[in-house]
């Protein structure tokens, strides 16, 4: 999955990145799970996520947390699916 990843939470500020992730599953209309890398751009760092998800026709919607950033993440992107 390629996509964009958006950093929330109570006491930080939002924080955009670009992500690549590997997926357990690439079959449309299930959920999936994953772990991946994210280049934060407003902040020039890199985080590393885990990340549980929906396929949709070739998009990836879901929720997950990052483990370097100390954050949970939501994520939209692209897959390859079947």
């Amino acid at each position: 999955m390629l996509g964009g990843t958006l950093t929330f939470g109570a006491n930080q500020q939002p924080n955009f990145g670009v992500s690549a992730r590997f997926l357990e599953n690439n079959q449309v209309d299930e959920s999936t799970l994953g772990a991946g890398v994210t280049y934060y751009v407003a902040t020039q760092e890199i985080g590393v996520d885990v990340f549980a998800g929906y396929i949709f026709d070739s998009m990836v919607f879901g929720l997950g947390y990052d483990l370097v950033q100390s954050s949970p993440v939501m994520s939209l992107g692209i897959a390859d699916t079947d």
